[in-house]
């Protein structure tokens, strides 16, 4: 038995879509489990007895997280730290997906797993804290590090813009922080490599798994986007530049969170293809969204 917790967001989303016959998952979102709340979290673990637990769940609004830090710090934090201590009580192998705002983005190559995170934003500390309250208690887990997860589902980048298209002539994207963006499915079929033994991962480390083709600024995303989506709607808005300190929030965020995929290759290997892949989650995006 596999426990997927988050399993409201994108990537929970598209494991539930593409999950092998031969393993059996249980899905918790936040309505059916507030990770936050130890007690229903450990009476899910404890009736459910998995091999695995996923965590995708996370606080993921940067912005607000500079403003509502107990909450991210709860999700992010206090709660990865209860799912450590449960994975020893349990016997489970702990899954856990983080991110590339632990550093900095000062960085001028790809991030390894073994440069020192330096996070600047409190998403990104708050992040941080759960890795290491993971790597201080659990005694069988994998951190996989990602960045910019896209796909047709609400909370994507993708599908925010489109959906501005609607009703805006104009769209500012900021052009000046560069990232592999991830395709939410990718990430998905990772996962499930990982969980049905297909790939054989060493326990107790910290891996990154990006879109590992070409680092593009959201500005740049954004144009591949429209590019696809013309098709869908003729009157597609002007993107417009704007550098990340003249962003409306002012939250500092990485200029380059690039990830190297060089150690986790050597297991399984990502065969990302992002226009393709940005195609397909504009195609499923105006199948899903045609009012």
């Amino acid at each position: 038995m596999i426990v997927v917790l988050g399993s409201g967001g994108q990537v929970g989303r598209s494991l539930k879509l593409i999950k092998p016959k031969h393993i059996k998952a249980c899905f918790l979102n936040k309505k059916k489990c507030d990770i936050t709340n130890f007690q229903i979290l450990e009476s899910h673990i404890k009736n459910k007895k998995p091999k695995f637990v996923i965590n995708l769940a996370a606080y993921t609004n940067v912005t607000k997280a500079e403003i509502y830090k107990k909450d991210a710090k709860n999700v992010n934090s206090k709660s990865v730290k209860n799912l450590s201590l449960l994975s020893n009580k349990y016997n489970f192998i702990f899954l856990h997906i983080s991110t590339d705002y632990v550093f900095n983005g000062k960085n001028k190559k790809n991030y390894n797993e073994k440069n020192i995170p330096d996070p600047i934003s409190y998403y990104g500390k708050s992040k941080l804290l759960g890795e290491n309250h993971i790597i201080k208690n659990s005694k069988k887990y994998i951190i996989i590090r990602t960045s910019g997860i896209y796909s047709h589902y609400e909370s994507s980048f993708l599908y925010k813009i489109l959906y501005k298209a609607k009703n805006n002539k104009e769209i500012y994207i900021v052009s000046d922080q560069i990232c592999y963006p991830t395709y939410a499915f990718d990430l998905a079929k990772l996962l499930w490599n990982i969980v049905s033994k297909e790939k054989n991962l060493s326990l107790n480390e910290i891996y990154h798994f990006s879109g590992h083709e070409n680092a593009l600024s959201w500005f740049d995303f954004a144009k591949k986007t429209f590019k696809y989506a013309k098709k869908y709607n003729s009157f597609l808005p002007t993107i417009k530049k704007i550098n990340a300190m003249d962003y409306k929030d002012k939250v500092k965020r990485p200029i380059n969170s690039c990830l190297s995929n060089k150690k986790i290759n050597k297991i399984f290997i990502n065969k990302t293809n992002i226009n393709k892949n940005i195609k397909e989650s504009v195609d499923l995006f105006y199948k899903y969204n045609s009012q």
